[in-house]
């Protein structure tokens, strides 16, 4: 809902007026007015005044069967936005709203049935609803059907149907839909393995800052999968995803410093991000630390920390710490 801001003021005034006289739809937007501050002086030492007004407004329009307000009630209940909050009160109003065809509020009813909150979990029943709003083109909703067809969830698996619904929401931005989709392509899954629309779908997602995606394209570029190899961009991606604390790209990006592939060569660039992970507990980071304390690579050469590092390594299951210790054993036994 949008108003001029010069007239909001007098639109509240006259919406007091209407909703007074019972008129559904001026209580929804009302209301709205007061959620939104809209023509009103919200602030947030008022806000919560200001929801209870909100409430009351969606409350008497929900009461007479308007669907948008019915869906906006089940919010404040499910946020506790002007009431006390309740998931079982918002499920009872976005039921409402979802009966009568209101997609936001079937996405929210499929989502309340999937996770168990205000309402027994129920996957088939999330199904349902999931379907009611993605055959509106609601992007959430197929998203969440596509997942539902994927990971076997109120559904027999389908693989076909998983890649339909992740298609249709990724088209229209889903991030999570177009990684998804870039899964499918990457593995096969429910479509022919192709690199090169691998690439286009993880690079949707990595765009809008999805850090799994962000990682997966920058190992594309570095092994040159579905385009031409570009270890500066393999680099690129891999920092965005590193940023955001993805192991897998803190490795890579290390082993870009390490062997000089689209950066300089720095070994002490590289033990510091190994260190990063060793000192969050990845077990392969600790490994690839030891490592560099051996060879001396980054690092003065110390062969007592570096053993130190590869032994937690394998006390958390790293096969290639493991791996190192047996064949080192002769020099391990000495410390």
């Amino acid at each position: 809902m949008k108003f001029c801001p010069e007239c909001e003021a007098e639109e509240v005034t006259r919406l007091c007026k209407a909703a007074e006289e019972g008129n559904a739809e001026a209580q929804y937007m009302l209301g709205c007015c007061y959620f939104w501050g809209l023509g009103v002086n919200k602030d947030d030492a008022e806000a919560v005044k200001w929801y209870c007004k909100a409430v009351e407004g969606f409350r008497k329009a929900a009461e007479q069967g308007y669907a948008e307000a019915q869906y906006m009630l089940g919010d404040c209940y499910w946020w506790g936005r002007g009431v006390d909050e309740d998931k079982t009160e918002a499920v009872k109003w976005y039921r409402k709203a979802a009966e009568q065809g209101h997609a936001d509020a079937q996405y929210r009813l499929g989502l309340c049935y999937y996770v168990g909150m205000g309402i027994a979990l129920n996957y088939a029943e999330a199904v349902k609803w999931y379907r009611k709003a993605a055959e509106q083109g609601y992007a959430e909703a197929q998203y969440e059907l596509g997942y539902c067809y994927h990971w076997c969830r109120g559904v027999d698996e389908d693989e076909t149907e998983a890649v339909k619904w992740y298609r249709k929401a990724a088209e229209q931005g889903h991030i999570k839909a177009q990684y998804e989709l870039g899964e499918c392509y990457f593995m096969g899954f429910g479509v022919n393995e192709d690199d090169a629309e691998a690439v286009k779908w993880y690079r949707k997602a990595a765009e809008q800052g999805h850090v799994y995606a962000q990682s997966r394209l920058g190992g594309y570029y570095y092994e040159g999968r579905g385009i031409d190899q570009n270890y500066a961009e393999a680099v690129k991606w891999y920092r965005k995803a590193e940023e955001q604390n993805d192991w897998h790209a803190r490795k890579q990006l290390a082993k870009c410093y390490y062997y000089g592939h689209g950066v300089k060569q720095d070994y002490t660039e590289a033990v510091r991000l190994y260190r990063k992970g060793a000192e969050k507990g990845i077990s392969n980071a600790k490994y690839l630390l030891g490592l560099c304390y051996y060879e001396g690579k980054g690092v003065n050469k110390d062969v007592t920390e570096a053993l130190r590092w590869i032994r937690e390594a394998a006390n958390g299951y790293s096969w290639e710490a493991e791996k190192w210790l047996k064949e080192h054993k002769a020099e391990v036994d000495k410390y």
